[in-house]
C-alpha cells in the first residue's frame, strides 16, 4: 500500500506519451497492461538503441510475456542502466511494483537524451549546455574512490547511494525510488 500511494499517476502519462511518440503507436489498453507483454518495452529499446534487445514476442504464453520483459531488462543493463535503476520481471507482469517501473523508464527516457521528469533542475542548470546524447553514452571518466565513511551506529540515519537523500533505513529511496 506505501507503494501505491507513492505511485505518480502524472509520471504515468508523461512517460506513456514519451513512449508513444518515440514508438509511433499509442497504447492499446492501460498503462500496465500496454507494457504486460513486454513487446512494447523491446520495441521501445530498439528504437533507441537498435539491436539492443531481443524483438518482443507477441504471446498470450505467461512465459513467453516475462522472456520479453527479462529480455528488455537485460538490454538495459546492456545500455547503461545499473541495477537499483530496473525492476525485476514480476514487478511489471504482476503489476506488484509500478513505481519501479516507473523509475526505471524514467531513467531510460532520460539516458537516452530525454529529461528526467523527476528532476528538478539544479541551480545554474542550462538547458541549452546540456551533454549531447553522446556524451551521456560515454563511459564515465575513471574517478579515485572517496575514503570510506565510518560505520554508522545502529539505528542512526542511512543516505541513498544515488542522490545522497536521508533514508529510514528501508531498502528504497523516498527521495530518488532507487532501491539499495
Amino acid at each position: 500500500m506505501k507503494r501505491a500511494a507513492q505511485y505518480d499517476k502524472g509520471l504515468e502519462v508523461k512517460i506513456q506519451s514519451w513512449m508513444e511518440s518515440t514508438l509511433g503507436e499509442k497504447f492499446a489498453g492501460s498503462f500496465s497492461e500496454s507494457l504486460k507483454d513486454g513487446v512494447l518495452l523491446c520495441k521501445l529499446l530498439n528504437t533507441l538503441k537498435p539491436g539492443s534487445a531481443k524483438p518482443g514476442k507477441p504471446s498470450k504464453m505467461p512465459f513467453v510475456q516475462m522472456e520479453n520483459i527479462n529480455n528488455f531488462l537485460t538490454g538495459c543493463k546492456n545500455c547503461g542502466l545499473s541495477d537499483v535503476d530496473l525492476f525485476v520481471t514480476v514487478d511489471l507482469y504482476e503489476a506488484k511494483n509500478m513505481l519501479q517501473v516507473q523509475h526505471c523508464l524514467d531513467k531510460l527516457r532520460v539516458r537516452f537524451g530525454g529529461e528526467s521528469f523527476t528532476a528538478l533542475p539544479t541551480s545554474g542548470s542550462d538547458v541549452f549546455n546540456s551533454p549531447t546524447l553522446q556524451e551521456q553514452l560515454a563511459p564515465a571518466p575513471a574517478v579515485a574512490a572517496a575514503p570510506a565513511a565510518p560505520a554508522a551506529p545502529a539505528g542512526s540515519v542511512k543516505f541513498c547511494p544515488e542522490c545522497g537523500a536521508a533514508t529510514n533505513g528501508g531498502k528504497f529511496c523516498a527521495e530518488c525510488g532507487c532501491r539499495f
